[in-house]
């Protein structure tokens, strides 16, 4: 098949992609491409996957003045953008279009006769504008990413599907005998709350790992930096064996997350390495991390550090049994095919 995939994010697509968009993006283009399917990634032109890549900008003309991302200034340059390529992708002539943005209603707003599939990676819409959007342009097929999307934030739409996400298990070996630390990993962001996990770490006495990419300097300035120490360290983005063995090496990852996730790949990919999550009762993470058997899933951060005192009670090898079972990238691309077919 022809696919093109639309994912004009604010940063490129790549084998170091380490955001939960970018990084699904990257392993569906790479599977399918292996599969025998045409790819063509429509996006950053600093994105690098073994199919063809139109780059409808680049990193310079996208942050030149270095915005932060809740900029208003930048947050339209990178829609206006975002447009731009989803435009772009109309003009060839493929099989179906695939649209990954955090601004999922985009793919619906091309209102065009091609083939087009949208995943929801998230939803920052208020229920009446889903609604309007939903009611006006129902041939485009929606694919959320967990019961909690399917359920609740688009519950009304009927031309929709739930694929959970998938990674693949060859990057994340499985280690039993982890180190004496916690770690936390994902966007140094106010929402994705690493101060929280700080916060735990503190009050269990425990050592703490922290990697990501910032992308508030000023909350990182003002509620990890000052917190740094011997025992709070700040590794920044981490890739490929790196980050894997930083993972598999931890007791738990804390993933304190501030918001309804609509899936929560980090979680995954800890899993994958066999060590358990303790995260908050949130949007899909219960569906994610299953409570009392590969983690906890609480209520409050007095609960959070309470159940990381017995993190040892979870069988890692369980850990790494759940991913096999339900979260493999081959079986996400199988069915995003079938999707793609209908």
């Amino acid at each position: 098949m022809k696919i093109a995939i639309v994912s004009l994010s604010y940063l490129p697509i790549s084998n170091q992609s380490m955001g939960g968009l970018e990084a699904f993006v990257y392993s569906l283009s790479k599977k399918l491409i292996e599969n025998g399917h045409n790819i063509t990634l429509f996006g950053l032109e600093e994105s690098k996957i073994d199919g063809k890549v139109i780059g409808i900008t680049n990193l310079k003309n996208l942050r030149e003045e270095n915005l932060p991302l809740d900029n208003k200034y930048f947050v339209r340059r990178y829609v206006t953008y975002q447009m731009m390529a989803l435009k772009e992708a109309l003009k060839y002539d493929f099989d179906c279009i695939h649209v990954n943005l955090a601004e999922w209603q985009s793919g619906f707003l091309l209102n065009s006769d091609k083939n087009i599939v949208v995943t929801a990676h998230g939803n920052y819409l208020d229920k009446s504008l889903t609604k309007k959007i939903f009611a006006e342009y129902p041939q485009t097929k929606l694919v959320t990413t967990s019961k909690y999307s399917f359920n609740h934030l688009f519950t009304e739409y009927k031309n929709k599907y739930l694929v959970y996400n998938g990674i693949d298990l060859d990057n994340f070996k499985f280690n039993q005998s982890p180190k004496d630390y916690l770690v936390w990993m994902g966007r140094i962001t106010p929402i994705k709350a690493p101060h929280v996990a700080i916060e735990v770490a503190k009050k269990l006495n425990k050592k703490l790992i922290i990697a990501g990419g910032i992308d508030y300097q000023d909350y990182f300035d003002e509620k990890i930096k000052p917190s740094l120490n011997k025992n709070i360290e700040y590794v920044g983005p981490i890739f490929g064996k790196e980050k894997n063995d930083l993972l598999a090496n931890a007791q738990a990852l804390l993933f304190t997350s501030d918001y309804p996730e609509s899936f929560g790949m980090v979680p995954v990919e800890a899993m994958a390495c066999g060590t358990p999550v303790a995260t908050f009762r949130k949007g899909a993470l219960p569906e994610v991390v299953k409570n009392g058997e590969t983690g906890f899933v609480v209520d409050n951060v007095d609960e959070m550090i309470n159940k990381i005192k017995n993190i040892q009670q979870i069988s890692r090898q369980d850990c790494r049994q759940w991913v096999e079972k339900n979260f493999t990238l081959d079986r996400m691309v199988d069915e995003y095919l079938a999707i793609y077919r209908k």
